[in-house]
């Protein structure tokens, strides 16, 4: 029996050696596990896209919701699918509300979300932590790594900076700090937020916001006082 899963591509010569079968295997795991209905497909390759640029997806994304309205992944989880006229009726909006806030609080592991059992994060944050992390990158100092990591995750959208961090974990170099903190962004466990700023320098130096990219790991992993 095939389990559903959550698949994000975007089909890029990038991504692959051209001609080699990335649009014919993308279109198979589609057949495969998904309805067209529920998804939104579209290919790259034409030239009056030439010019398209990163601030254009906002658009693309708009264009697609006008066309064929919004897939809710986390809604249709749940079973809840957005009647037409929702937003103006009492009852729906509350509903909405409701699995908004959840979804803030749980995040969109569809497993935990199923479970509900924190064990399945920490299963998950461990394997990111030590088969995408340390294995990979050979990491040495696997405690100063899960304490960086904690500390993140404790202070989701809380300023830091590198040199801060390296005094408090007691590491060797401001490097260290920065080259841990891009292997958990690689890893798409945490993003970061530069400050804006006309100066790119200043983006540069300025501390900067961390996130999570899923609010129920962090929940779950977090430093809580009880």
């Amino acid at each position: 029996m095939r389990q559903p899963f959550n698949l994000y591509i975007i089909n890029s010569s990038r991504s692959g050696m051209r001609r080699v079968g990335k649009s014919t295997l993308l279109s198979q795991i589609i057949h495969d596990f998904y309805n067209f209905e529920d998804i939104y497909y579209f290919n790259f390759e034409d030239e009056r896209l030439i010019h398209f640029e990163s601030s254009d997806f906002n658009n693309l994304f708009e264009i697609f919701l006008e066309l064929f309205g919004e897939k809710n992944e986390f809604l249709h989880f749940q079973g809840y699918t957005i009647p037409k006229g929702a937003l103006s009726l009492t009852t729906e909006r509350g509903l909405i509300k409701k699995y908004f806030h959840e979804y803030l609080k749980c995040g969109g592991m569809p497993e935990y979300l199923k479970y509900k059992d924190q064990i399945i994060l920490k299963r998950i944050y461990d394997d990111i932590l030590y088969r995408d992390i340390v294995a990979r990158y050979e990491i040495k100092a696997i405690k100063a790594l899960r304490e960086l990591g904690l500390y993140y995750l404790t202070n989701i959208s809380g300023l830091f900076s590198y040199n801060k961090l390296k005094q408090m974990l007691m590491l060797g170099s401001v490097n260290t700090v920065k080259s841990y903190t891009d292997y958990l962004e690689n890893s798409f466990l945490l993003f970061s937020v530069n400050r804006f700023s006309y100066s790119l320098k200043q983006q540069f130096i300025a501390q900067k916001k961390i996130y999570c990219i899923d609010n129920g790991l962090a929940d779950a992993i977090s430093f809580q006082f009880s």
